[in-house]
């Protein structure tokens, strides 16, 4: 048995952002921001239906609180979210019917 604050969480490791985008995404273009830079920027973005995900990526947390911007500049989504956490945090990102769904979690989401 080692040392664990949590399941996903060494000690000493330094808190992630793991980001899936998830259902809804067609040949979009996706941004996001990250406390003021871009972190992700991706052309024709498109969701596997067979899986329900598009595409993932992970950003190490700040110290504070942390401002993240998902943008799909074609379509006139700009949606920002404020979070401060001291653990790795899984997000799930879907775009469905014209808005940006999010969910959270402290575990790994299942892909196929």
């Amino acid at each position: 048995m080692g040392n664990k604050t949590d399941s996903s969480q060494s000690i000493g490791q330094k808190p992630v952002f793991h980001i899936a985008l998830r259902e809804g995404f067609y040949e979009d273009e996706i941004q996001v921001e990250h406390n003021g830079q871009i972190v992700y920027q991706k052309n024709k973005v498109t969701s596997d239906v067979r899986i329900g995900l598009a595409d993932s990526f992970e950003i190490p947390q700040q110290e504070g609180p942390d401002i993240l911007y998902f943008m799909i500049p074609e379509k006139g989504i700009k949606q920002r979210i404020t979070f401060q956490f001291s653990f790795t945090v899984y997000m799930a990102v879907s775009y469905i019917d014209d808005e940006l769904r999010l969910t959270v979690s402290d575990a790994p989401f299942g892909y196929m």
